[in-house]
């Protein structure tokens, strides 16, 4: 027999400024590790990026997924020499824009 889920207690409510919040720091995290991950995470994250999650993830975030499409697409034709210092700098900006730590 499976274990039956409870209802909520209270009212249902979601936390949208938590969920936009979460929202940003996986895009910030997904950026960081496109730029200085190792090539299977960037791999992952470029395959991420091109997919219809990745939009979702933009609009939940309440940033727009062509600016932000071409942050990543701009990252990841970056050569090998440049690609880690652009992308800190990248993210410190993304961190500040987001107001995310």
């Amino acid at each position: 027999m499976e274990p039956r889920q409870r209802e909520p207690e209270g009212s249902y409510t979601i936390d949208t400024d938590g969920a936009r919040r979460l929202c940003k720091c996986i895009i910030v995290r997904a950026l960081r590790d496109l730029g200085s991950g190792l090539p299977v995470e960037q791999n992952k994250v470029w395959a991420w990026v091109q997919s219809d999650r990745f939009e979702e993830m933009c609009i939940w975030a309440g940033w727009g997924d062509g600016w932000m499409m071409d942050l990543f697409s701009s990252v990841h034709n970056l050569g090998p020499s440049v690609k880690k210092e652009i992308t800190r700098d990248c993210v410190k900006m993304l961190k500040r824009f987001g107001k995310i730590a």
